[in-house]
């Protein structure tokens, strides 16, 4: 069995807050505010359509708040335990802060995702490198399952995921590669599960013409 520092047995206290104690409820509060002011908009276009109630809107954006964070917790969970069987165990709330501030990158995604008059970058291509390729698809047209797995593939996607491998390494003293390649890795697996239960749940599969 390889040798452990004394230091990573007892959770690397190397890894530190993202930001100031003080300052972390402001922090998740502007996240919040952020995801809520997201979904407040998707669902707009969905009660314009009809698909929606005024009523139902609200407390479906309430619910796609809180599930944001309840994801950063699985995610959070998912990467201690992972390092934990490593016996290269990390702080699990340390971990979750700096994954809920990495989603400030999917924030801006957001932001210049809904840019449609492009306001903020004129060139469609350059918000498609920026924010995902999934703005290369045809404008108001059906997505794909593959698109709506994958659109989100952007900069800012890969960045979030480079950064996230290194706040790891830095944790569990690992090398960064190791570290981006589980988080990579992570982000592919949980594509290919939603592309497949897209095709699943629009009655096509992997193998039909």
């Amino acid at each position: 069995m390889r040798d452990v520092p004394e230091s990573v047995s007892r959770g690397n206290p190397a890894l530190p807050w993202p930001t100031f104690g003080w300052f972390l409820p402001v922090a998740y509060a502007y996240l919040a505010y952020g995801w809520w002011d997201v979904g407040r908009s998707q669902m707009a276009v969905l009660q314009a359509s009809g698909a929606f109630t005024a009523g139902m809107t609200h407390a479906s954006v309430l619910l796609a708040v809180a599930a944001r964070f309840v994801g950063w917790l699985i995610e959070s969970a998912y990467y201690a335990l992972w390092w934990k069987w490593r016996r290269r165990p990390l702080r699990f709330w340390r971990l979750f802060s700096w994954i809920a501030m990495f989603s400030m990158a999917d924030l801006l995604a957001e932001a210049i995702r809904r840019d449609d008059t492009g306001d903020i970058i004129p060139s469609r291509t350059v918000r498609a490198l920026l924010a995902g390729i999934g703005l290369l698809g045809p404008e108001g047209g059906s997505v794909s399952a593959l698109m709506s797995a994958f659109g989100s593939l952007g900069f800012l996607t890969i960045t979030r995921i480079a950064a996230l491998g290194s706040v790891q390494s830095r944790a569990t003293g690992e090398p960064w590669s190791r570290s981006l390649a589980l988080v990579a890795l992570t982000w592919l697996g949980a594509r290919l599960v939603l592309w497949w239960t897209g095709d699943l749940l629009r009655g096509t599969s992997l193998g039909s013409p």
